[in-house]
């Protein structure tokens, strides 16, 4: 009992830094480098906590059954730790190797002589799932490297920052009703300032009705309806898009949604905007907005009846930087297609090392860009409350903030199992700011399968209102 405890120990002391090191070094999951909030390695603790369960649990939480998995695992640690001595020794050959390779080659062969005796006496007994395991655990760690590897040279290799003017945009705000939410949502487009600017309906049956309500109350922008068999209308709305977008402009979607909504509001709306971002994310230049109705004072009236759907005076975006990739230059294009008062580009650093280094890669980069890059300190590594705490100091009555989201999208499972849902939370965190929209960068690494982007309508989009 005494050798597993101390076993237990050495493993939960040690485990979960060796596991940064191999995550660091890209052959586990990058998640295992992030400490929590007691500044352990929490991720490697959790998950050595989780397969000792399992092999408590396989093994009946028998201590004479789990004692040759114990032995086999430690002699074979210790034949390999000797024989990668001995090797350096002879590839180094310093002052005194042969010694060290005499001491540790016959330490290697030793624990060698040891390791193959307890593999064959307890094989029956537990042995037998170290002698399968280590092959199958090497063969993903290779895989993991392999997949990162080659998701880094798609991200970062020959990157450069965007080049010459901005791409004009055009803005297509979803209107499912005439409600306060959808005249946020406009408000929000025009507060864009898009080259052009469309009201899209989706047929329902009811689109002459809408559309009288609209043009009495938003008379300066047309309402179109985009008609659509049963089932489809997210992917009529993804071709309306590509159509904009194959005409050179960079398009956002700007969908109305509720400030809040319960869950059975939720069951019968279902992630249309999680289904819609799917849809865009392999069209080049189309993003999408949710914009939330935060409620306020209203839109004043005119004398006519009609309202004044008036974008704030003043603009201005933040730019989420983890790390400067492709996704994050996708973004940036983005973000200068809008006519801001000012770009702001926000790192939350949780490892100054790479905070400094990417303030350094970002000069080099993004050189001919005037986006200065900001980096706030995150020492309880929340990151989704640092932004929002760094976004409530530039909240005014008279300015709206776009918070620009780069999200790589991973096509493969493999690949999502290897990244974490940090997007999720900035989103949760700046979901009640009152004025404050997200937009979604999607950026697609390593597709194997390219999905056909979907055919734009016929007839083309009608002529958009003057932004």
């Amino acid at each position: 009992m005494m050798i597993l405890v101390l076993a237990a120990n050495t493993s939960f002391a040690d485990f979960p830094r060796l596991a940064s090191f191999h995550a660091g070094d890209s052959f586990l999951p990058r998640r295992f480098t992030k400490r929590g909030h007691r500044l352990v390695f929490s991720n490697g603790i959790i998950g050595l906590a989780v397969a000792a369960s399992l092999v408590t649990v396989a093994f009946g939480a028998s201590v004479t059954r789990m004692i040759p998995l114990y032995a086999l695992g430690v002699f074979t640690s210790f034949t390999l730790s000797q024989a990668g001595m001995a090797r350096r020794h002879l590839k180094l050959r310093e002052p005194g190797w042969r010694f060290g390779l005499a001491i540790n080659g016959l330490g290697a062969v030793a624990t060698f002589v040891v390791d193959v005796v307890i593999a064959i006496v307890k094989f029956a007994q537990g042995a037998w799932i170290v002698i399968v395991a280590v092959p199958i655990l090497v063969g993903i760690l290779v895989r993991v490297n392999r997949t990162y590897e080659l998701e880094d040279d798609e991200l970062r290799k020959g990157l450069a920052p965007p080049s010459g003017p901005p791409a004009p945009l055009a803005a297509v705000v979803l209107v499912e009703d005439m409600d306060a939410k959808t005249l946020h949502a406009l408000q929000y487009a025009r507060s864009l300032r898009p080259r052009e600017l469309h009201a899209l309906h989706l047929g329902d049956g009811r689109g002459d009705d809408l559309r009288a309500r609209w043009a009495g109350i938003v008379p300066q922008v047309p309402l179109e309806e985009l008609p659509s068999g049963p089932g489809d209308q997210l992917e009529a709305v993804a071709r309306y898009a590509a159509r904009l977008a194959a005409s050179g402009n960079r398009v956002v979607i700007v969908q109305p949604a509720p400030a809040r909504m319960g869950t059975l509001q939720r069951l019968r709306r279902g992630r249309t905007g999680a289904r819609l971002a799917t849809l865009v994310a392999d069209l080049p230049g189309v993003s999408v907005a949710v914009v939330r109705d935060h409620g306020g004072p209203g839109h004043p009236r005119e004398p006519g009846g009609g309202v004044r759907v008036i974008p704030r005076p003043f603009h201005d975006v933040i730019l989420l930087v983890g790390d400067l990739d492709r996704s994050v230059i996708e973004a940036l294009a983005f973000a200068r297609a809008i006519q801001a008062d000012r770009i702001v580009a926000l790192h939350v650093a949780v490892d100054r090392a790479h905070a400094h280094r990417l303030l350094e890669r970002w000069a080099e980069v993004v050189r001919e860009v005037d986006v200065p890059l900001s980096i706030q300190d995150c020492p309880d590594r929340v990151i989704g409350r640092e932004v929002r705490r760094f976004v409530m100091e530039l909240l005014e009555p008279d300015r709206e903030i776009t918070v620009v989201l780069p999200r790589r999208r991973w096509p493969e499972l493999f690949q999502r199992l290897l990244h974490d849902r940090t997007s999720r939370e900035i989103a949760a965190a700046l979901r009640d700011l009152p004025h404050v929209d997200l937009v979604v960068i999607p950026y697609t690494v390593r597709t194997t399968r390219a999905r056909r982007a979907p055919a734009p309508l016929d007839p083309a989009p009608s002529a958009p209102a003057s932004a």
